[in-house]
């Protein structure tokens, strides 16, 4: 999740393609302009508050090590658990179990809005409750009635049942309903697999971790003892707990001005286009000023919030820091060398000279042209390592890994080594590609990478042993499945690759063909 809300501020392509997929649907077709903006602003805080919320748990679950860690010795079978230990154990599962409701309470609202599940439903905004309030009604054709729905529509009725709390005993257990849901979609059609999209795949995903968690601590013997909500929120006082009585991170008028003018300014804007002349550079600059000023403004309120809640200086640096990537050096190195490369290569195309036959490209002979091909594509990265957050080591639920030295070359086979370079493209053709999650779990594994799925769409790739092919050891990454279709776009693909630049080192020249 770090790493998405870092290619939102960063990538205005990775933006563009996000907004697209969150316009899918009934729903969306029929907001009217003055609700878009507050919607979308809404979307996006979605995302940055579960990413604060993990880390809020990562924070709460270091705090119990710590506990177990001083107490460890005076645990044993049947005994009761140290005070200390017991309540810190408490206080880390009713965090979860709220965690579990509040996430299937997300995602129940954010059923009625994707295109799957959207034509059951009529809208009807309510612009006197709020910004984004509208009145949704289950159309009369719909099922409702759970049993019929369950005959007529498992997908729907198995979505649903997700959304219960964990601790009714009337409601099914999550886990089997993740397991009905697996073995639904693996005998369904590609349609009815589209149905779960990339939105509700991620949102899956998460619910799936969260209760995962959730057993793990429940089932920690000897058990501790059950905490009262109302008594945690009075006595702790760790950002887990300061960060769950935040009620709102922005207000509805900065949701409706900052989503209105992302969508002028940034969604609708003109691309810059495949040609690169001062056009280009006009447009590209124009993009990324819009998307830095949604930024600049999304970080405005929550920090005014953060501090009104009782957190302190270095909690609200800290927590900002995830939507403040358009601040670090890294990000502005980035912006100003591809901008020097994209000014050199159109006065490259300018001074060459016309009529000479130019037979070898990149020679380094004297009298060799400079002139960059037509059909080549500048690079659009550095090769150095783009670390968009300074200071946040492992903030991602799922990561462990830690920046490498510098790597000597790495030898790969010729269809490894042709994967890899679409990741990092270096022409036009090479970036207009995707890639087969097959293919990618494939070149995953010959650099030594295992591949394991931890549920939802989530699938973790650990190199813990020395690959055939030389690559290094050590370390963890998660990338999500594609659903329905399973292959990766380009956007998503070059992303990914930035991902195993900024965390594993990677690049294009890192890679060598094997003789």
């Amino acid at each position: 999740m770090g790493d998405h809300l870092s290619f939102l501020q960063t990538e205005p392509l990775y933006m563009r393609r996000y907004l697209k997929i969150l316009f899918q649907g009934d729903f969306h077709k029929s907001i009217k302009k003055e609700a878009k903006g507050s919607m979308i602003t809404t979307e996006l805080f979605k995302d940055i508050g579960s990413y604060w919320r993990w880390n809020w748990i990562k924070s709460e679950c270091e705090y119990v090590k710590s506990v177990h860690n001083r107490f460890r010795d005076s645990i044993h079978p049947g005994k009761p658990l140290p005070p200390v230990y017991d309540k810190a154990l408490g206080s880390i599962e009713l965090l979860l179990v709220n965690e579990v409701i509040y996430r299937g309470i997300q995602f129940g609202k954010e059923m009625p809005h994707r295109p799957g599940f959207s034509h059951k439903w009529t809208f009807k905004w309510r612009p006197d409750c709020g910004p984004v309030e509208f009145q949704l009604q289950r159309k009369a054709s719909a099922e409702v009635e759970q049993k019929i729905l369950y005959e007529k529509d498992p997908l729907e009725w198995c979505l649903s049942q997700m959304q219960a709390k964990p601790d009714t005993q009337t409601n099914y257990d999550h886990a089997i309903m993740f397991a009905f849901l697996e073995n639904h979609l693996a005998s369904s059609s590609p349609m009815e697999k589209a149905r779960v999209d990339e939105i509700l795949a991620q949102k899956l995903s998460d619910l799936a971790a969260c209760h995962e968690m959730l057993v793990s601590v429940r089932l920690h013997r000897p058990q501790n003892v059950a905490r009262d909500l109302d008594e945690v929120e009075v006595v702790e006082n760790r950002i887990s707990w300061k960060g769950w009585k935040v009620s709102g991170y922005i207000t509805e008028e900065d949701m409706l001005r900052l989503g209105t003018a992302l969508l002028d300014d940034f969604y609708k804007a003109p691309l810059p286009g495949s040609q690169k002349n001062m056009t280009w550079v006009h447009r590209s600059k124009a993009l990324r000023r819009a998307l830095e000023a949604f930024w600049r403004g999304a970080r405005k309120t929550p920090k005014m919030v953060f501090e009104q809640s009782g957190f302190s200086t270095e909690e609200v640096r800290e927590t900002l820091e995830v939507i403040s990537c358009t601040l670090t050096r890294e990000y502005l190195d980035f912006v100003e060398e591809e901008e020097q490369h994209m000014l050199a290569s159109i006065e490259g195309s300018r001074v060459s000279a016309p009529g000479v036959s130019q037979k070898e490209w990149g020679s380094k002979t004297p009298t060799q042209l400079t002139a960059v091909s037509p059909k080549s594509k500048v690079k659009s990265r550095p090769l150095k390592e783009n670390t968009s957050v300074q200071q946040i080591n492992d903030a991602i639920p799922g990561i462990n890994i830690s920046n490498p030295p510098e790597k000597e070359k790495v030898y790969v086979k010729q269809r490894t080594h042709d994967l890899l370079a679409l990741m990092y493209p270096s022409n036009a053709m090479e970036s207009a590609k995707g890639m087969e999650w097959g293919e990618f779990v494939y070149m995953m594994s010959s650099m030594g990478f295992l591949a394991r799925n931890v549920g939802g769409s989530a699938v973790v790739f650990e190199n813990e042993n020395e690959s055939p092919e030389g690559a290094s050891v050590g370390g963890k990454i998660i990338f999500h499945k594609p659903h329905p279709v399973s292959k990766i776009d380009p956007i998503m693909l070059h992303s990914n690759g930035k991902r195993m630049s900024k965390w594993f080192g990677w690049h294009r020249d890192l890679f060598v063909l094997k003789a």
